[in-house]
């Protein structure tokens, strides 16, 4: 029995037909390139809105443990932590969504209809900027989320 060379020749494909082309591959790289540039800066912008949120809700409670307290004793705290002493909040007090601690001052300036001053300092960890949530104006200030 004889063999042909041919038989014994294995079938060649071509290169072109089995692998991506590198302009096929540098294009699928440029559009994931996109969608994560895209995904990420949607994604980032959120957190300070996540954490402007939180800070409100921090300081409800605490506005409303700092009521409770001027019920009780018909003046108001001289600090946050009376709140826990008087057993209105449970310790550690609560921070800001910068973990910050709040600012609160039971006098307030002349001329300003508020009882006490209760804010969160902000992004930027100052107190007296215009980035500072303030309990009586949080839900009217401009760029933070309203509930």
């Amino acid at each position: 029995m004889v063999i042909s060379r041919s038989c014994l020749v294995a079938r060649r494909v071509p290169l072109a037909r089995r692998a991506f082309s590198l302009l096929e591959l540098m294009l699928v790289l440029a559009i994931i390139g996109i969608l994560m540039g895209v995904a990420a800066y949607n994604l980032l912008g959120q957190s300070d809105n996540a954490k402007a949120t939180a800070t409100k809700a921090s300081l409800k409670i605490l506005k409303n443990g700092v009521d409770q307290y001027y019920i009780t004793n018909s003046v108001y705290p001289t600090n946050l932590q009376a709140l826990i002493t008087a057993k209105l909040l449970q310790a550690p007090l609560p921070k800001d969504g910068w973990k910050t601690d709040f600012f609160f001052d039971p006098t307030t300036p002349e001329g300003v209809d508020q009882p006490y001053r209760l804010l969160s300092p902000g992004k930027d960890k100052q107190v007296g900027t215009p980035d500072d949530i303030n309990i009586w104006t949080m839900d009217t200030q401009p760029g933070t989320p309203v509930q």
